[in-house]
């Protein structure tokens, strides 16, 4: 019998995310509701889904290895800085349940291709040194 391969979660991450009202049971999904429901998802996976995630999302934003990658994300999703992120209104942070899902997805998208993925972690090497951290 062949190995079996891992699963491609990305169709389901896309029908999920083109319809988080329904899936999240609000007519306003939030952030926080995404998250939840992410992070939930990647513990189904046996914590498949996000990894690497994290050293991702710090190369995509250049900052914030002390960071959960649940602010990160939620800095790209916005545009903002993390220092920037506490001032940005309710409204602009509820915005960002959808960009999840599209960041999830790219980061997927990136991991796949050996080459990005060498290249996104020699990146964050390289932000670890310049920041002086082992």
């Amino acid at each position: 019998m062949p190995p079996s391969e891992p699963p491609d979660h990305r169709d389901h991450l896309r029908w999920l995310s083109d319809n988080l009202r329904i899936v999240l049971g609000s007519s306003e999904p939030t952030f926080e509701s995404a998250v939840a429901f992410v992070s939930g998802y990647d513990a189904a996976t046996g914590y498949s889904l996000l990894r690497d995630f994290q050293t991702w999302l710090v190369v995509q934003i250049g900052e914030g290895y002390e960071f959960h990658w649940r602010f990160l994300a939620n800095c790209l999703a916005l545009g903002v800085t993390p220092d920037s992120l506490r001032d940005a209104d309710e409204d602009v942070r509820t915005q960002a349940g959808a960009a999840l899902f599209a960041l999830v997805l790219r980061h997927l998208d990136d991991f796949d291709d050996r080459d990005i993925r060498r290249s996104t972690y020699r990146a964050f090497e390289e932000l670890r040194r310049r920041d002086g951290l082992p």
